[in-house]
């Protein structure tokens, strides 16, 4: 392609854009010349004429977003049905425009009248569903559904491992020595149940626990101070 043929290209694309978006803006002004009456005063009435002419970024936008942004499949055909939804109704709202300042208007534009302040609404329904129908949301969806299958298999797991003889022997112990500690303090009693090995390791050599040795030598007339006592009751 030579170098004319690449500028008369671009000028037909600049042309065609223009004559696009004049036509958008011309559905815009006919739609507001209907509902300025409805409109209320003051900022409200300001933000409505706001709000009635971004409506025609849908109009532009969507020949952008079906090639560049819209995936293949259910968004795309979804990009076309709303394209032409939103054109349809730009050119109801004009036709309800002139058959109000006409005063030539037929039944069916009179019914057309009651819908035609929601249109701008289906902007809301037309992106909406465009960004559900977006394909980046199938990774998020396989990444939670990934999740959610590891902790339940990780539950099933814990079950599992809850029901072995190694955790339920664990848990044997651990109520033995919780209900020892309980009795102790009711009773002012201690119960060396959980103390026993460390017990039988301060015995005497002759299998005596240390505070009874010391008695046995204390009947016998025999005076031995704690201090020269060894480890263990054992004399040094």
């Amino acid at each position: 392609m030579n170098r004319n043929s690449k500028a008369l290209k671009s000028l037909a694309i600049i042309m065609a854009s223009l004559t696009y978006a004049g036509a958008v803006l011309y559905g815009d002004i006919m739609f507001i010349s209907v509902m300025h009456t409805a409109f209320p005063d003051g900022l409200m009435g300001t933000l409505a004429t706001a709000g009635a002419i971004m409506t025609a970024v849908s109009a532009i936008a969507l020949p952008i977003a079906l090639p560049y942004w819209f995936a293949p499949g259910l968004q795309f055909i979804w990009g076309i049905i709303f394209w032409l939804l939103d054109i349809v109704a730009r050119g109801m709202n004009a036709i309800l425009a002139y058959a109000v300042a006409t005063n030539k208007a037929d039944p069916w534009v009179l019914q057309w009248q009651q819908v035609s302040p929601a249109t701008p609404l289906l902007a809301v329904i037309g992106w909406g569903l465009a960004f559900l129908l977006d394909p980046s949301h199938k990774l998020r969806h396989a990444q939670a559904e990934l999740e959610a299958d590891l902790i339940d298999i990780h539950a099933d797991q814990l079950r599992q491992a809850a029901k072995s003889e190694n955790v339920k022997e664990a848990i044997t112990t651990g109520a033995k020595v919780a209900a020892a500690d309980t009795a102790a303090k009711l009773t002012g009693q201690h119960i060396a149940t959980h103390q026993l090995p460390r017990q039988q390791a301060e015995t005497s050599p002759a299998g005596l626990p240390q505070e009874n040795m010391e008695s046995m030598l204390e009947v016998a007339g025999v005076t031995v101070p704690k201090s020269s006592l060894g480890n263990n009751g054992r004399k040094p």
